[in-house]
């Protein structure tokens, strides 16, 4: 999971906002530890890193910082792909500001089952959401990723042809919180409030 931005946009840090009565991260690491399929959270700290770590304190997660967070979001894309531990089926790559909807996500895991060789991608009404599940013989490549070339979605175009959509009925796949009403909207969707 990816968790060291700034959050410029949003002007305060996105891991940290309250979801309900935990942080958005504690959500999204709760979330991820309730599929049987996840064997191991990585969450990649960068700004205000001791407060993430805190916000973490008694779940089931590890943390590793990515000193370079400032130079980009590719840069903790591979600190989280280096980071993980022995070899893994597949790698479900999440931004801390995209929230995780355990339905929604247990379709994407049903869909990855389908086609573990796959990336596999969520898919409502005809648009790709996220968060995206890469086969694990991708790792090496997302350890060597940089923002210069796009980062994860290089990885997705030189396997095109290995790419496929999981079908959803949950909107949740497209939330993206990068502004205040954004994250209105997502407080909404899920039946929230600030």
């Amino acid at each position: 999971m990816l968790a060291a931005g700034r959050s410029e946009r949003f002007g305060s840090p996105k891991p940290l906002i309250r979801w309900g009565d935990v942080s958005l991260v504690a959500h999204q690491v709760r979330t991820l530890a309730a599929l049987d399929e996840v064997a191991e959270v990585v969450v990649v700290t960068g700004h205000r890193a001791e407060e993430v770590r805190a916000a973490l304190d008694g779940l089931t997660a590890r943390t590793v910082h990515n000193p370079d967070y400032a130079n980009g979001r590719a840069t903790s894309v591979a600190c989280a792909a280096g980071a993980l531990s022995g070899d893994c089926a597949g790698i479900l790559l999440v931004s801390v500001d995209q929230p995780l909807h355990a339905d929604a996500l247990a379709d994407l895991v049903t869909g990855w089952r389908d086609a573990p060789g796959d990336i596999v991608r969520p898919l409502h009404e005809g648009r790709h959401g996220h968060p995206v599940i890469f086969p694990g013989d991708l790792r090496g490549e997302l350890a060597a990723v940089d923002d210069a070339s796009q980062g994860p979605r290089a990885v997705v175009r030189r396997h095109a042809a290995r790419l496929r959509d999981a079908p959803t009925d949950y909107p949740h796949v497209l939330l993206n919180l990068n502004t205040r009403a954004a994250y209105a909207e997502a407080l909404a969707a899920f039946g929230l409030q600030k």
